[in-house]
């Protein structure tokens, strides 16, 4: 039962910030937070780091299952299918994991440029 009630919540959310169409694979593989779909984080928050050289990202896991040292595509602001500028490839250096009662949360390092 809760563990429907998680994947419930996730539906609105991916409805109202998922901007693909929402039939798609990737879409369907949100709306269920299924941990064998693609690797989907939304970063909520940057933290810089003591030496404000570089930033740790602090997100929410929609679907997929990261790793450190998985190679991912962080997506910016400007990003669309169409004109991929706004995206660059980067490595999980080190994962932070939190877990509450209805959602996990991670702090992720080495996925911002500065950091190279």
């Amino acid at each position: 039962m809760e563990e429907q009630l998680k994947v419930d919540a996730h539906i609105p959310k991916v409805e109202g910030t998922y901007l693909g169409p929402q039939s798609s694979e990737v879409a369907q593989a949100m709306k269920t937070c299924d941990p064998q779909g693609p690797v989907m984080v939304q970063i909520s928050k940057l933290y810089h780091t003591t030496d404000a050289q570089s930033f740790r990202s602090f997100g929410r896991v929609i679907s997929g299952t990261l790793r450190k040292g998985m190679e991912i595509k962080v997506l910016g602001e400007g990003y669309s299918p169409e004109d991929e500028e706004d995206m660059m490839k980067a490595t999980i250096d080190d994962l932070w994991i939190s877990e509450s009662r209805c959602v996990t949360l991670l702090l992720q390092v080495g996925i911002d440029p500065s950091d190279r």
